[in-house]
């Protein structure tokens, strides 16, 4: 049986394409495997800094945990209660919900959300420094303040507050 040139053509053809495809294939796995391993690579440098500097990271570490007063943070509870009595102390129109807590390796993060009804700006000021003041590790994560819809001086006010507890 003879195998004619058009026939001899179509099936180069069809190895050639076949052939294509598969270097396609290669080629993106290569140029897959590069960017990972161009990845790698900028991460082990980044490690490398980390671990060159780690004596002075560590004496940093050691210097901010030195003059952090454990005695001024709070669990979840003592977070509740601190923020409803200092709110009831201001006379604040208020409605706190509960909190919530996050545990990890280090340390737990507990979070209060407390909304302010008629109030002005100047007590809800008074609130944040009585805050700050007492517990600086106390955050404002977000203040949400809108004017009441009657009177525009008066406000309503939305406060997500937390604190972090080292283990």
């Amino acid at each position: 049986m003879r195998v004619s040139t058009r026939e001899k053509w179509m099936l180069h053809s069809l190895v050639f394409v076949l052939l294509l495809i598969w270097f396609s294939f290669v080629n993106n796995r290569y140029s897959e495997k590069s960017r990972l391993l161009k990845e790698v690579k900028q991460e082990l440098i980044v490690q490398n800094v980390w671990i060159q500097n780690s004596e002075k990271i560590n004496a940093k570490l050691d210097q901010a945990l030195s003059s952090f007063e454990s005695s001024k943070s709070l669990n979840s509870a003592g977070l509740t209660a601190f923020v409803d009595t200092i709110v009831r102390d201001l006379k604040l129109e208020h409605d706190l919900n509960t909190e919530d807590s996050s545990m990890h390796k280090v340390y737990n993060k507990h979070t209060v959300t407390i909304r302010i009804q008629n109030t002005h700006l100047m007590q809800l000021l008074l609130l944040e420094s009585e805050i700050a003041q007492q517990y600086p590790t106390i955050n404002m994560e977000t203040i949400a303040i809108t004017p009441n819809k009657a009177n525009p001086n008066i406000l309503n006010a939305a406060m997500k507050i937390n604190t972090y507890e080292l283990n």
